[in-house]
């Protein structure tokens, strides 16, 4: 059986008061997950690995230009990496 994790763009919206996290209508990658052994540390570490890239390919910004995109950036991948791993229990249990 396939198996894929989708690590879907989390981008902070502007605010006036308080800034929000919305899920934007933007890049996503799969993840694929069928050629590693989840039952094992190593594997799972593997699919670590796999999040990790997947959240920095879709937070990449070509043109950063201050520390407040920089920041951006930084807790896009965050947030992005943090909902990828939302699926993983239930990947590794399948």
């Amino acid at each position: 059986m396939r198996h894929f994790l989708f690590v879907a763009l989390v981008l902070a919206a502007p605010a006036a008061a308080t800034p929000t996290i919305t899920v934007a209508a933007g890049p996503s990658v799969q993840v694929a997950t069928h050629d590693l052994d989840l039952a094992t540390p190593a594997g799972q570490q593997r699919l670590d690995g796999r999040l990790r890239r997947a959240a920095t390919q879709v937070c990449t910004f070509t043109h950063l230009r201050d520390l407040a995109e920089s920041r951006l950036a930084d807790r896009c991948r965050a947030e992005t990496l943090a909902r990828a791993r939302e699926q993983r229990p239930a990947i590794i249990a399948d």
